[in-house]
Order: structure tokens, then C-alpha cells, then sequence
């Protein structure tokens, strides 16, 4: 649930890359999974927000 070692293993794919297409999916399939624990990192904490602050606030 790290990002950033997903996110250095992309990068150090992609600056040691040699034309393998192998190497080109792992670096891929590095840098989408970092980029999901991302967005989804800042989703779990965006949407109970959301939900907590309808309930606490005043109706009036």
C-alpha cells in the first residue's frame, strides 16, 4: 500500500529500458498500480469526509 516503491520500480524500468516488451509491461503494470493506490488513497479519504460532514452540519 506503498506507492512509492511501485512508482521507483516504473521509473528505474523505464530509464533502463532497451526495447524489450517485457520490460515495457512491467514498468507499466508498476507505474497503474502505484497511480490505483493513489487515486484510491485519496478517494478513502475524500468520500467519508463527504458523508461526515452532511451529518455533523446543521440543518438550519
Amino acid at each position: 500500500m506503498i506507492p512509492g516503491v511501485l512508482m521507483y520500480r516504473a521509473l528505474f524500468a523505464f530509464i533502463n529500458m532497451h526495447g524489450v516488451e517485457g520490460e515495457v509491461t512491467v514498468a507499466m503494470n508498476n507505474a497503474i498500480q502505484a497511480s490505483l493506490i493513489i487515486l484510491f488513497i485519496a478517494l478513502g479519504v475524500a468520500i467519508p469526509n463527504v458523508f461526515f460532514r452532511r451529518i455533523i452540519s446543521p440543518c438550519g
